[in-house]
């Protein structure tokens, strides 16, 4: 009778369990992840990236979600695109990448940067779509000035450039004149 009991118990326990695992989260469960009094974060999860979006968007912020999710539901998870953002400022089917920070362009800012302008491209504060505008700076190594930027701080020069792998002194040379600190 005891055996049966040890048994029972067991299955019991196995059942609840199975059951206590996570569910699908969907984007409407997203959260902003920082305390506005000290920015610390104050959750973390293996199945969630933290991305940073901002610009155009109805409450930009740093929203952890579902890992697997795209640009567009990272919009959707800020409330939206206002009316003034440029659609075609980013790439919304772009897979979420954990610490990453989204800027969506306004359309005015989007056609400055398509004429042309002579607005030099601040390397400190430019966005990935903004360096990218740069040439010989793709997606890559966008991506590594930006990640240069948030473990070091800011650039003191355009010089310090060459301190982000991948920017040799040929690219360097090629940007010179549209760039600034």
């Amino acid at each position: 009778m005891e055996r049966k009991f040890c048994i029972i118990f067991i299955v019991i326990a196995l059942i609840m369990l199975s059951s206590c695992g996570k569910s699908e989260a969907t984007i409407n469960e997203a959260y902003i992840m920082t305390d506005s009094s000290d920015n610390e974060l104050l959750y973390e999860d293996r199945d969630t990236v933290v991305a940073q979006i901002d610009g155009a968007v109805n409450a930009p912020g740093v929203y952890e979600i579902p890992a697997g999710l795209r640009v567009r539901d990272l919009v959707e998870a800020a409330g939206g695109m206002r009316d003034d953002a440029a659609l075609e400022s980013i790439n919304l089917a772009e897979i979420l990448t954990d610490g990453m920070r989204y800027h969506i362009l306004t359309i005015e800012e989007y056609e400055a940067t398509k004429s042309g302008s002579s607005a030099k491209v601040n390397i400190n504060t430019a966005t990935l779509e903004q360096l990218m505008t740069l040439a010989g700076i793709g997606e890559s190594k966008a991506r590594s000035i930006i990640e240069y930027r948030e473990k070091n701080g800011t650039f003191k020069s355009v010089e310090d450039l060459l301190k982000v792998s991948g920017i040799k002194r040929g690219t360097l040379d090629k940007i010179l004149a549209d760039i600034t600190v």
